[in-house]
């Protein structure tokens, strides 16, 4: 005998479960990943911040500088402007790809509600098919019953 509608759609609605809870993995995984990024990207400008702050400190402390310790603090500073670059760069590339998950995960939870809803009603059908049914079977029985008197 056919499986009932019902019974075949639990099976798609459950591969539609496993595809939504697969994306929100990712969409979790790159959140985390985000949220990491941005500490690294704020902990070095916090130690950019910092080493001006020491620099300045320093330079008043000791009065000019010679010109080796302004070459070595400016290709210090373009080292890690780079580096705070190259991270604002990455994040971009980050919150780019946490849309896209994002909107995957969301296409994913809208189809997975309305096979549900398909689900429900399909077994609702069902029920009043079978209540049909068995409402038949009782006045034929009854008919039967009245004839045979």
């Amino acid at each position: 005998m056919a499986k009932k509608k019902s019974e075949r759609l639990k099976t798609v609605l459950w591969l539609a479960e496993l595809q939504q809870q697969r994306a929100a993995e990712q969409l979790a995984q790159a959140v985390s990943q985000a949220e990491a990024q941005q500490q690294q990207a704020q902990q070095l400008q916090d130690y950019q911040q910092e080493y001006n702050q020491q620099f300045k400190a320093q330079s008043a402390a000791d009065g000019a500088l010679s010109a080796k310790q302004l070459q070595n603090m400016q290709q210090f500073y373009g080292s890690l402007d780079n580096v705070i670059e190259t991270q604002q760069q990455q994040l971009t590339l980050l919150d780019d790809q946490q849309q896209q998950l994002r909107q995957q995960w969301q296409k994913l939870y809208a189809r997975q509600q309305s096979m549900e809803n398909l689900l429900k009603q399909a077994q609702e059908k069902e029920a009043q098919l079978q209540e049909s049914k068995l409402q038949r079977e009782l006045d034929d029985r009854f008919a039967s019953r009245r004839d045979d008197d």
